[in-house]
């Protein structure tokens, strides 16, 4: 996505007008903190939307996974350009259970 990204702003050629970057990451590994500042840094330094997220195919606790990104990206003031973010999905079986939080939607929502 990030050389797509770079290649989109310059055939733009400052004609385009947008006020922040959206993107998204599914991976299997944990590299989502540098991809957000790989998205910043092609972005011309604008603000980061990361609109849908989650460690798919990795052996990786989501719940873990979840807790250790937004506290990053709350209390971390080098992601600080990263205005908002959102989980993959919120639905039952991956951030419910019978239309209540389960583990994982209770991490996203209330840290724990």
């Amino acid at each position: 996505g990030i050389s797509w990204l770079q290649e989109f702003i310059s055939v733009c050629n400052g004609q385009c007008a947008y006020d922040f970057i959206a993107c998204h990451w599914y991976n299997d590994n944990n590299d989502l903190l540098q991809h957000l500042t790989d998205v910043h840094q092609a972005g011309g330094g604008l603000p980061v939307w990361l609109t849908e997220f989650a460690p798919i195919g990795s052996s990786i606790d989501p719940d873990s996974f979840v807790a250790q990104i937004s506290q990053e990206l709350d209390t971390n003031s080098d992601y600080s350009f990263v205005e908002q973010y959102a989980y993959f999905m919120v639905s039952d079986g991956i951030m419910t259970s019978g239309g209540q939080p389960n583990s994982l939607g209770n991490t996203f929502a209330y840290g724990s």
